[in-house]
């Protein structure tokens, strides 16, 4: 091809030589440098910062640290009395709001 190309592969006719020349050994020792480069480049958080979260759709068990009167479940119309000390099986997104509020605790 005029652009320099293997056929089909989208790499320059140089690159993909260089690639297909390179053993298995040097990729993984590349490939480990880049990677101990990386703490340089990438700001990761500590297990302490990171905080574990169900998916939004999941059910939970919960249970109320105190009474919650006419509380509207996100998902339906359904308004509920949540009492104080009671465990509850309820959606993660329509509880949210109360378990960042420390209203009620996962169990």
């Amino acid at each position: 091809m005029a652009s320099g190309s293997e056929e089909g592969s989208g790499f320059p006719a140089d690159d993909y030589e260089s690639l297909i020349a390179t053993t298995d050994v040097e990729l993984l020792k590349r490939a480990w440098r880049n990677e101990k480069a990386a703490p340089e480049t990438l700001h990761f958080q500590t297990r302490e910062q990171i905080q574990l979260m169900p998916r939004l759709d999941t059910f939970i068990f919960c249970k109320s640290k105190g009474s919650i009167e006419a509380f509207q479940l996100d998902d339906s119309k359904e308004v509920v009395d949540l009492v104080a000390d009671d465990l509850y099986i309820l959606r993660y997104n329509s509880v949210n709001p109360l378990i960042e509020s420390g209203q009620i605790d996962l169990v």
